[in-house]
């Protein structure tokens, strides 16, 4: 059974690398099961449908997403949780100037072809605005001002991402996560708004 469990995790993990890299036209069963390294008769045991290997992808990102937040949370500090955040999409700008941000590629994708997933991912941001919005409110600003800098956070994150993909210029991640970091830490350091 464990086998079977293992098998279904690296399926999920192709599926989920072919859907960013190929995009949605591309996420075929062939495709995943040669990203898998498996034969493509072992797929159909798992993925009955297109939409399963859809939904595959979007669990496999949700789920990356909130080991993330946990790991975060684990620091104790919220002035280091949103750096570690910000330093993730910092760490990731090089894979991002060349695929885009794999939740807003698959919210962009989903979304143009009303496709099932396309809310379910939508629900990642969603999440990480609140998360953010939280370890705000930790730094000292209230509640509709925590709301309004976690949603930005995301927004700004995303955005850079995107213009990163687009123009194929990494500046773009790298000078909105250096402003996020100033803000952070002033905020930390003051207790309020920089």
């Amino acid at each position: 059974m464990a086998a079977r469990a293992n098998k279904g995790d690296v399926l999920k993990i192709a599926a989920s690398q072919v859907a960013y890299e190929r995009g949605l036209a591309g996420l075929t069963l062939a495709n995943v099961a040669e990203a898998a390294g498996m034969p493509l008769g072992s797929l159909y045991y798992y993925f009955k449908s297109r939409d399963d290997m859809v939904g595959a992808a979007v669990s496999r990102v949700a789920g990356q997403l909130q080991a993330r937040r946990d790991e975060w949370d684990g620091l104790g500090d919220s002035r280091l949780a949103l750096r570690a955040f910000a330093g993730m999409t910092l760490g990731q700008a090089d894979m991002l100037t060349r695929h885009g941000c794999p939740v807003g590629t698959l919210v962009a994708q989903l979304g143009k072809q009303d496709q099932a997933g396309a809310a379910d991912i939508g629900h990642v941001f969603t999440a990480l605005s609140d998360w953010a919005s939280g370890h705000f409110r930790q730094l000292g600003l209230d509640g509709e001002a925590a709301r309004r800098a976690g949603r930005k956070m995301v927004r700004d994150l995303e955005g850079a991402a995107m213009l990163a993909h687009a123009t194929g210029d990494r500046t773009h991640v790298t000078d909105v996560v250096e402003d996020i970091l100033a803000d952070i830490d002033a905020m930390a350091a003051h207790g309020q708004p920089a």
